[in-house]
């Protein structure tokens, strides 16, 4: 008989285990940490305190008052562009158009920009690229970028916050996977 009720506690031990070990690793996971992956989800840098785009004022390729509504509730991705624009410049504006092509069916919910200092240049830029806006800021507008020297490309959410930066020598299409991800789990834009 003591066989049989070793065979009892067994059964009870394995019913009870089965409920509790779960548990016990779940919270080992959550408390640890050691789950969690290591590897980052963007691509481009993420901007830790954002600045808010639509606060800032631009001019448009006219001379008037940039109509920052028409990027109310779309994602924008901002080019900005150097003093003088060269063969890499003139690339970068081309794949950002290029960009809402990309997208397929969800381009009208991006917008993109450039961002330029030398109004008569880009201005005569803007005329190749109708599907882009082109926006000046003014000798008062302060930008407050990242190293803003260098070509940079910055995604903004349709709250006008500036959440992503990429460098000159960031791949287009990267920027582009985290534009996509990013639409695919917004619930704004």
């Amino acid at each position: 008989m003591p066989v049989n009720n070793n065979k009892t506690t067994l059964i009870i031990l394995a019913i009870i285990g089965t409920a509790i070990l779960p548990l016990l690793l779940a919270w080992l996971a959550y408390s640890g940490n050691f789950l969690q992956s290591s590897h980052k989800i963007n691509n481009g840098v993420l901007i830790s305190s954002p600045p808010n785009f639509s606060s800032w004022n631009f001019l448009d390729s006219s001379g008037l008052s940039f109509a920052q509504s028409i990027l109310q509730h779309k994602w924008t991705v901002m080019y900005l562009a150097p003093e003088q624009c060269q063969e890499t410049c003139k690339k970068n504006i081309y794949n950002l158009g290029q960009l809402k092509k990309a997208l397929g069916k969800q381009r009208d919910r991006m917008e993109p920009v450039v961002l330029a200092k030398n109004k008569l240049l880009y201005k005569n830029i803007a005329r190749d690229f109708p599907s882009i806006h082109f926006i000046f800021g003014s000798n008062k507008v302060k930008i407050p970028l990242q190293n803003t020297s260098e070509q940079q490309f910055y995604i903004i959410d349709p709250n006008g916050n500036i959440i992503l930066y990429y460098g000159s020598s960031s791949n287009i299409s990267l920027l582009l996977k985290d534009l996509k991800k990013l639409m695919r789990v917004s619930q704004i834009g």
